[in-house]
């Protein structure tokens, strides 16, 4: 795609601009972000149960995909008669910033619904009725089941205060954003049916920004027996992070360097390294490729007779009238040139030096010369 990102979301693909704030749950489920975001906290976390709630009926059916994950939180929601925080303008804008180009083939089967106050939804299409039906049923059966739950929440979590769902927080610098489920000046409370620590650790941390954090999870695990649901405390924890650099540097070290030789400059396998001989002092220029082969010094390891003869050699290629070549290690490192006219001293690429361009110093003066006079 011409050298630029691109953003793969569902099933719709995107070119990435970094303007484009990044929702925290990407730097999970798309990995390469975190070399996006060198720079953020490796962060890793801690729970602490705190509430437990196992129910049990035979009325409440497991739906495919995701609908009961959706059926918990829309239902949570409406018990505790939170204040809906609307932010589509915002992350409307946000996504504006992302160039759309089209869309992949999806098996996915989408059944469009609608959220109701009392908790129950509203299937858009006649065919998904005997659906809705369904999911009604098992809405009211769970809201007669998880009363202590709710009280828990609002209680114990929230103080009695005013609970907020999908409250915007925003880190420009760090160009990252989080929607708390479910959020007050005290705490945020995640929900979620599974539990991967590593998967939620940072989506937790920013939507907490300091504050209280709380998960709670739904383990169908021991479904239909009984249903648990648990709310555990967040302690978060921070990992030193490891620098990416260092790190293939030292693994190019361990391919590279002899008793005799050291690596001096590395950027990576495609750029040109440094080498230093411990023996002379020699530092050179060559390929990462060559490097590993564990050439030894072109200085230390040939005699003075063939130092003679390259040198020699390269001096009949550079040489002019007025040019002299003072200092020559090989073909891959810079050469040191020297004009008889004016004195002038200066380093060029050895194919740059071969083409034989005279002094720019002279150049430089009989131009002047030319335009006073």
């Amino acid at each position: 795609m011409n050298g630029n990102k691109l953003l793969i979301t569902g099933n719709n693909v995107f070119e990435f601009n970094n303007d484009y704030i990044i929702p925290v749950s990407y730097l999970y489920t798309h990995k390469n972000f975190k070399y996006h975001l060198p720079n953020l906290p490796k962060i890793s976390c801690e729970i602490e149960k705190v509430f437990s709630l196992a129910i049990t009926s035979k009325d409440i059916i497991k739906f495919p995909t995701n609908f009961n994950g959706m059926i918990d939180e829309h239902l949570i929601n409406s018990m505790l008669n939170v204040e809906k925080i609307d932010s589509k303008s915002f992350l409307l804008e946000n996504k504006k910033k992302l160039k759309y180009l089209g869309k992949l083939p999806s098996t996915i089967n989408i059944v469009p619904m609608f959220f109701n106050p009392d908790g129950t939804m509203t299937a858009t299409h006649e065919q998904d009725k005997k659906l809705e039906q369904d999911i009604n049923s098992v809405i009211k059966t769970l809201k007669e089941l998880i009363s202590p739950l709710i009280d828990f929440i609002k209680n114990n979590i929230f103080q009695g205060k005013i609970i907020k769902s999908q409250e915007l927080m925003i880190y420009p610098d760090k160009k990252i954003l989080a929607l708390c489920d479910l959020s007050n000046e005290n705490a945020v409370l995640e929900i979620k049916t599974t539990l991967y620590l590593d998967k939620y650790a940072e989506q937790l941390y920013y939507e907490a920004n300091g504050r209280s954090c709380f998960i709670l999870l739904t383990n169908w695990r021991d479904f239909p027996e009984k249903i648990t649901y648990t709310i555990n405390k967040v302690k978060f924890i921070f990992i030193n992070p490891v620098d990416q650099q260092i790190v293939r540097l030292n693994k190019a070290k361990e391919k590279i360097e002899t008793e005799t030789i050291e690596l001096k400059s590395y950027i990576d396998s495609h750029n040109p390294v440094v080498l230093k001989c411990k023996k002379c002092g020699l530092e050179w220029k060559t390929s990462y490729n060559t490097a590993k082969l564990h050439r030894p010094c072109p200085q230390c390891s040939e005699s003075i007779d063939q130092k003679h003869a390259r040198f020699e050699n390269s001096k009949y290629k550079i040489e002019t009238e007025t040019i002299e070549l003072i200092s020559y290690i090989d073909n891959c490192n810079s050469v040191k040139l020297k004009c008889k006219n004016c004195g002038h001293i200066w380093v060029t690429p050895y194919n740059t030096a071969i083409l034989r361009q005279p002094c720019k110093n002279c150049n430089l003066r009989w131009n002047v010369y030319k335009y006073l006079y």
